[in-house]
């Protein structure tokens, strides 16, 4: 496992259930604590009412980091390349 991910895991992990933020607040503050995280596809959300379930829903840590696993991300700066 890269050690972006890892340091991912271990923070998210250690988060206290009993603290709940939106998607896009957990997104800063992981961003925050560990590295630039670019989500490109959000499969894990709902994608009929996105703007709720990312910007408005207050989740764990455990549960966004689900919501992450059945996404496309990428950890770390990456640029995008033009086809």
């Amino acid at each position: 496992m890269n050690q972006t991910i890892q340091q991912f895991s271990q923070w998210i992990r250690g988060q206290p259930e009993y603290i709940k933020r939106t998607s896009q607040g957990w997104h800063i503050k992981a961003q925050e604590e560990t590295t630039t995280i670019i989500i490109y596809d959000p499969d894990g959300w709902d994608r009929t009412n996105f703007d709720y379930s990312f910007f408005e829903e207050y989740i764990t840590a455990k549960e966004f980091e689900k919501r992450m696993i059945n996404s496309t991300i990428m950890f770390g700066k990456h640029e995008r390349t033009r086809d």
